[in-house]
């Protein structure tokens, strides 16, 4: 077999990373004027997240789904991640036929209108708390997106879960009795504390399937392929870079060894690679750069949605990134790749993880002790009412 290597072609007007923290090195490279040491390139992300996704719709187009009626309720649309998905989705497989939206904020309506434009589903609204029932019943797919969003340097994760406990506890409780089926997909984070907490309630209700409940972390794999394209002549949709591990910061790991085409890359370039994805969303104190981190996090559940309900429909060999609950590793939960089947999770892989180099596996078991803490703050919830893998 012969294996494919890209060739490297040096940036033009900016430094060796597409993460540069010069005011004038963002101005000629197009970025947004913010000052930080890395930063996500924007204006790249938002052409080629739509483009991932249109060869996996072509093979929906083939499959031939009968009797198939699938409905997806969204809680928190109006949310800055519940909006940007709602904005963003196009080309939904045709058998998704409703999209259940709920929130008390008026911007649920302009999630409503957008669904409205992009697909042919049936799109229903619920404003009031005591809906939450009428909004999940029948729901084949949930995106749990009603949280408080981080902002770096004002909260911590913890802080962040603290305040969201309660709204998890809502949202996950109101799933459990009303679709108990359903498969969920985590948004409101911090995700390594609110999965677990997630799987504690569902199995205080007798109903926990860890293959149906999904933290939803593809768009760190989409911001590491990116800082490939940037700096190779390949077209996104070539590149594929797991990660693995958690969602926030050092927890993150790119595995750029394990890039497919292969591309040899000089050591420092990858620790540099590594810590623009981790941190790529850190450090955004200005507003619009803030509302842009919670743009990309809804697209990306936006293109993971539709893994889902390409694999709802009977689509095979569909891959993704998700943190679940896992044996891969000695954690209970990790993010990986995993193959999405018509239960949620069909498979997770462990292949990413053989023959890392000495830096991925340093940087790997560096990760675990803090990733641990944080999926324990989600298991204390419930203390004693969760039976680990």
């Amino acid at each position: 077999m012969t294996t494919t290597v890209a060739t490297l072609k040096p940036m033009t007007g900016v430094s060796s990373l597409p993460f540069v923290s010069s005011s004038l090195h963002r101005k000629q490279s197009g970025l947004p004027s913010v000052n930080l040491p890395y930063i996500f390139v924007s204006h790249q992300l938002h052409g080629d997240l739509s483009n991932s996704i249109s060869p996996k719709l072509k093979a929906a187009r083939d499959l031939t789904v009968q009797a198939l009626s699938l409905k997806v309720a969204v809680i928190g649309a109006a949310s800055s991640v519940g909006l940007a998905l709602a904005t963003n989705i196009t080309n939904v497989p045709h058998y998704t036929t409703a999209f259940h939206l709920f929130d008390n904020h008026p911007e649920i309506f302009k999630a409503a209108s957008s669904l409205r434009q992009n697909t042919t589903a049936e799109v229903v609204v619920w404003t009031n708390l005591s809906d939450l029932g009428s909004c999940l019943r029948g729901a084949n797919v949930v995106i749990v997106a009603a949280a408080n969003y981080r902002v770096p340097g004002v909260l911590t994760a913890a802080e962040q879960f603290d305040l969201n406990r309660g709204l998890i506890n809502f949202q996950i409780k109101g799933i459990a009795d009303n679709c108990p089926d359903a498969i969920i997909l985590v948004i409101a984070g911090p995700i390594e504390s609110t999965v677990p907490m997630a799987a504690t309630i569902l199995e205080e209700r007798g109903v926990y399937n860890p293959k149906k409940l999904l933290g939803v972390t593809a768009l760190h794999s989409m911001r590491a392929s990116l800082c490939l394209k940037l700096t190779s002549n390949l077209a996104l949709i070539d590149v594929d870079v797991p990660v693995v591990g958690g969602s926030e910061g050092a927890n993150i790991l790119p595995l750029f060894s394990k890039v497919k085409p292969f591309i040899l890359l000089p050591d420092e370039k990858i620790k540099d690679m590594t810590a623009a994805v981790r941190f790529a969303g850190t450090g955004l104190f200005n507003p619009t750069a803030i509302q842009n981190e919670r743009f990309y996090e809804g697209a990306a559940a936006g293109v993971f949605l539709i893994d889902c309900l390409l694999a709802l429909g009977g689509g095979t060999d569909i891959h993704s990134f998700a943190f679940v609950q896992s044996d891969i590793t000695e954690l209970s939960f990790f993010a990986s790749r995993v193959k999405l089947g018509k239960e949620g999770v069909e498979k997770v892989l462990y292949e990413d993880l053989k023959g890392l180099t000495y830096y991925e596996a340093n940087e790997l078991k560096n990760l675990i002790p803090q990733l641990k803490e944080s999926i324990e703050m989600g298991l204390s919830v419930h203390k004693g009412r969760y039976t680990s893998p």
